[in-house]
């Protein structure tokens, strides 16, 4: 086709995906023409309306969450993503698989952009959708260095590392990291009982 043929196709499926957002043939139909013609900005824009139109919150949640891939991969405008992800955040908050990859493919946006607070939010999410373990005690130990380190926030860094040691109670790093988070923060009653309880784990591992 040429390009005169092509854009008019682009015209013709525009209309499909407004008409039928719920079909996904029709989107990646128009990704094809867009990439060939070049017209990432416009097809976007037609994902985020059709979205707006779009019955179900699967849907718009779907349609949204594509225009944010378009718009960091092809339009290199990070800001606009990190829109259009929270917008999604919001959208599928009754469909914890799309949650989580939303939040996985935020985090790394916000940290590039210095968005701690968010990040640490987004972060939150993970850790408590999250179901590979590794995965989930990376998230906590993130959150809870972002929150102390950065938001200057001890007892939300406080409540990350004993959620990560409600996983694993034997945990070295989170013990250290809950030690020096309440020292700092003068909670002297609580750092005496892990320091105890880091004691009677290094005399365990000893006596092995």
């Amino acid at each position: 086709l040429g390009l005169v043929d092509l854009a008019g196709a682009f015209e013709d499926v525009t209309a499909l995906v407004a008409l039928e957002p719920q079909r996904e043939e029709h989107t990646d139909q128009l990704a094809e023409l867009a990439q060939k013609l070049d017209r990432h900005a416009r097809f976007a824009d037609v994902l985020v309306a059709a979205a707006e139109g779009a019955a179900s919150r699967s849907d718009q949640s779907r349609l949204i969450a594509r225009a944010a891939v378009v718009t960091r991969d092809r339009l290199n405008d990070p800001g606009s993503a990190i829109d259009l992800l929270t917008r999604v955040l919001g959208l599928a908050q009754d469909d914890p698989e799309r949650l989580l990859a939303t939040a996985r493919e935020l985090e790394p946006l916000l940290n590039v952009a210095g968005m701690d607070g968010e990040r640490c939010s987004v972060l939150e999410a993970i850790a408590r959708l999250e179901r590979d373990p590794a995965a989930r005690r990376e998230a906590f130990g993130q959150v809870a260095r972002i929150a102390a380190d950065l938001l200057h926030d001890a007892p939300r860094g406080v409540a990350a590392w004993r959620a990560r040691l409600a996983d694993d109670p034997a945990d070295r790093e989170a013990l250290d990291g809950l030690a020096a988070v309440l020292e700092g923060a003068g909670r002297y009653a609580e750092l005496i009982e892990v320091l105890e309880r880091r004691a009677e784990i290094a005399e365990r591992a000893q006596a092995k």
